[in-house]
């Protein structure tokens, strides 16, 4: 390499254990793009190499490079105040580039991403479908790879699977283009009791990590998804919004064509200037509570099937989904293959 741009490694790093999994250099060059760096492939695999050459690196083949634990230690030396609100960062920056246009019901959206075995597959259909009729507001429709294909660019790896989730961000960017500017305050616990919102419990400002909230408290085992679905008692992963009073018509509106598209609602929405669900909100302002498409894997988890999971993994288009109904007939593909 003749010259070496000292913002790329470290820059690679960041993106690298952000996403805490394996990327190929094209999928990183368009993330670099993002960040205001443009290489192409072939120079974004010399960096890599100089990296692997220093031990922060590992090449996986196909899968693209990860971290080493080198690799890590060196991204951790760039300090905390320089990789705090990457998530922030990263919501607002997928909000911008989603597309979705509600009336015509074509676009993207965003997905979370999940890996896990594809002997599971099956099992993990129907919890899908179980979610989907429970109706708490989490997106009914899905995406899934069989080995071999892929989702937002990321290959399902020999033995496993990818299922996409709607991520709640895309109601963000289906609203700021709809010209209703939101506010994402954070993202947490909501306890359910007798089937009913009740408050928050835990709770994660965007802004204050570098992992999505979310993956933090699937992670920390303090979801209670398939207990709030079955029982009515539990705990699902939601996120607080705010929108500007005088623009809750239009929002209801729109909420109302991405549910019937199978993306999802909010689980509850406020008054103006008054509190929602033990929040503060002020006034000329409206909470919205959302539930995240995190939900489902947080429930696969919970019934015991390990997955590598990651939120807001990129853009995938609205009209390509599963519906319910669809899943599990797909997923027996899977089941064929082992």
């Amino acid at each position: 390499m003749r010259k070496l741009d000292d913002r790329v490694p470290a820059v690679l790093l960041r993106l690298l254990g952000q996403y805490g999994r394996a990327f190929g250099a094209s999928r990183l060059a368009s993330e670099l793009a993002v960040e205001g760096i443009e290489l192409r492939p072939r120079m974004v695999r010399n960096y890599l190499a100089w990296m692997d050459a220093r031990g922060w690196t590992e090449n996986m083949g196909r899968q693209g490079r990860r971290l080493t634990a080198a690799g890590i230690e060196e991204l951790n030396r760039i300090g905390m105040a320089e990789r705090m609100s990457l998530s922030g960062v990263r919501l607002d920056d997928l909000a911008f580039r989603v597309d979705i246009d509600p009336i015509r019901k074509r676009g993207r959206i965003i997905l979370n991403l999940a890996r896990l075995p594809a002997e599971r597959a099956r099992d993990a259909a129907a919890l899908v479908r179980e979610i989907g009729q429970a109706r708490h507001g989490i997106a009914r429709n899905v995406a899934l790879a069989l080995e071999g294909e892929s989702l937002c660019g990321i290959a399902a790896p020999y033995g496993h699977i990818l299922l996409g989730t709607v991520c709640n961000v895309t109601l963000n960017g289906v609203l700021r283009a709809a010209g209703i500017p939101v506010q994402a305050r954070f993202s947490g616990l909501l306890d359910i009791r007798e089937h009913t919102p009740i408050r928050f419990s835990h709770w994660i400002h965007y802004d204050g990590s570098t992992l999505d909230p979310a993956v933090l408290l699937i992670r920390a085992r303090l979801t209670g998804v398939l207990a709030a679905l079955r029982s009515g008692n539990g705990a699902l992963l939601a996120g607080f919004r705010e929108i500007p009073a005088v623009a809750l018509p239009l929002a209801e509106r729109l909420i109302g064509h991405l549910d019937r598209m199978g993306l999802g609602r909010p689980i509850a929405v406020g008054r103006p200037g008054r509190p929602l669900l033990g929040i503060p909100v002020p006034p000329g302002r409206v909470g919205i509570a959302v539930p995240a498409g995190m939900n489902l894997i947080a429930a696969i988890e919970e019934a015991g099937i390990h997955t590598e999971c990651g939120a807001m993994s990129g853009l995938y288009p609205a009209e390509d989904l599963l519906r319910p109904q669809d899943i599990e007939r797909r997923a027996a593909g899977a089941r064929r293959l082992h």
